[in-house]
């Protein structure tokens, strides 16, 4: 979802302003989805994104 609105929003920048109201509220919402990651990704068990970084070296 965070690429779509990624995307959508730099469609959307394309054509109107950065202070837009449309593009404001997609924004926000992109904004809001990262939050969202960004605390699913904190609450993960220790052990998981430890092993998760090591097979990534």
């Amino acid at each position: 979802m965070i690429e779509y609105l990624r995307h959508e929003l730099l469609k959307i920048t394309e054509h109107k302003s950065f202070c837009d109201r449309d593009v404001v509220e997609l924004s926000q919402r992109l904004d809001a989805y990262i939050v969202l990651a960004q605390r699913q990704k904190s609450q993960r068990p220790q052990a998981e994104s430890g092993s998760l970084q090591q097979t990534a070296y």
